[in-house]
């Protein structure tokens, strides 16, 4: 709502002259992205859909870098390593007890 202010206090155009980027946009990253997606809860493991979802930014970021020339701030490179730090975790094994560790704790 305050953007919606400020563009309207500083004369900005609030309302598309053309209806049919924005249906296609809804359209396409809404409907069908979070649709695919919810299919995806369904069909896939917890972990499968948790590592699309974490990889998702790290991707993006990519592609704005070399597509479009943007420039990855300190912020961004920290994200990147969490979100790889996270992706290696996930994906170590659970660490269990062997049995001769069980048998040799006092009771």
């Amino acid at each position: 709502m305050p953007l919606l202010i400020f563009a309207l206090a500083l004369g900005e155009k609030v309302m598309p002259d053309h209806w049919t980027p924005l249906i296609r946009l809804a359209l396409c990253s809404q409907v069908i992205g979070q649709g695919l997606m919810i299919y995806a809860l369904g069909q896939f493991s917890p972990l499968v859909v948790g590592l699309a979802l974490l990889t998702q930014p790290v991707v993006a970021a990519a592609i704005g870098w070399s597509v479009y020339g943007e420039r990855l701030g300190m912020a961004d490179v920290i994200g990147v390593v969490l979100v790889a730090v996270a992706l290696v975790l996930v994906r170590r094994p659970a660490k269990t007890e062997s049995r001769s560790e069980r048998d040799d704790r006092p009771a």
